[in-house]
């Protein structure tokens, strides 16, 4: 049992860490789904919902996952969406 637990625990120190998202990466993202929208000939409240998306996205961002600079060019950007 113990030497299961520690085959566990060096296999999984071992194993990659997940990559950092970015906020390039998030801003590529919410690019990617507006040029999606747009090939539908979205309505009005269908770009309202992808902005609201899009904040909500952006503020899960900033609480969960940001740093350093992004943290700072991610409220501005919040801001500017907000806006």
């Amino acid at each position: 049992m113990k030497s299961t637990l520690i085959a566990a625990l060096a296999l999984t120190l071992s194993a990659p860490l997940a990559a950092q998202r970015t906020l390039a990466d998030l801003q590529r993202d919410f690019v990617d789904a507006a040029r999606r929208l747009d090939e539908t000939s979205p309505s009005r409240d269908d770009q309202e919902r992808l902005l609201i998306a899009q904040i909500a996205e952006l503020e899960r961002f900033l609480a969960e996952e940001a740093k350093g600079d992004d943290r700072w060019n991610g409220r501005l950007m919040l801001a500017d969406l907000s806006l």
